[in-house]
């Protein structure tokens, strides 16, 4: 699968012009540029975070290092929201317990399910996890391995929101830093007007 990474960038001919506006105030331009990108990646970070936490039912410090930021510098004006990591163990998702009658019950987002011949056990690194026996024949045996249960990924997810589409997100966060860039360029006049008033 594709990494569905969030890439925020501005319209080159917007760029030209404010480099045209700021072109007496020494690094005005990548200052204000950069500026304006990670005032919206953040923002965009914590849009994309707090939705798939909703939707995997997740705590917000198991998704800090799935959903990083890269953010625009002096050198390179743009900011890169990143989707990343593999599929999360069930023991990470809230709400999923052993049941009295055996199995477990797991929910991820809305929906609640069982496995009847799941079971907990702490490995010996101390991790707690669900896990199932390895079957032979459709059938698990006694002494096989066991097998850890995992439900999605963080890229499974954002892949399957709509609102989170490059099409749609990237278009979005960055007619939000355009407006941002206009902000930024508007502060730093007046700081260098003050500065020589």
């Amino acid at each position: 699968m594709a990494s569905p990474d969030i890439d925020i960038q501005v319209d080159k001919r917007q760029l030209r012009e404010v480099e045209r506006m700021l072109v007496n105030i020494p690094r005005g331009f990548p200052k204000v540029v950069s500026r304006a990108l990670n005032k919206v990646a953040t923002s965009g970070r914590k849009i994309v975070v707090d939705r798939v936490q909703r939707e995997l039912n997740i705590t917000k410090r198991q998704l800090k290092f799935n959903i990083t930021l890269r953010r625009a510098t002096y050198r390179r004006l743009m900011a890169v929201i990143g989707i990343h990591g593999g599929r999360f163990p069930l023991s990470f998702f809230r709400g999923t317990r052993e049941l009295k009658r055996g199995g477990i019950s797991y929910k991820i987002g809305r929906q609640r399910k069982s496995i009847r011949d799941a079971f907990s056990a702490t490995l010996p690194g101390g991790h707690k996890g669900f896990f199932v026996r390895k079957a032979v024949g459709g059938k698990a045996v006694g002494r096989l391995p066991i097998i850890e249960l995992h439900g999605p990924s963080v890229p499974m997810v954002v892949s399957n929101i709509a609102e989170f589409a490059r099409a749609v997100f990237e278009v979005k966060l960055a007619a939000r830093a355009a407006k941002e860039i206009e902000t930024q360029v508007g502060v730093l006049i007046e700081q260098e007007a003050r500065k020589s008033g």
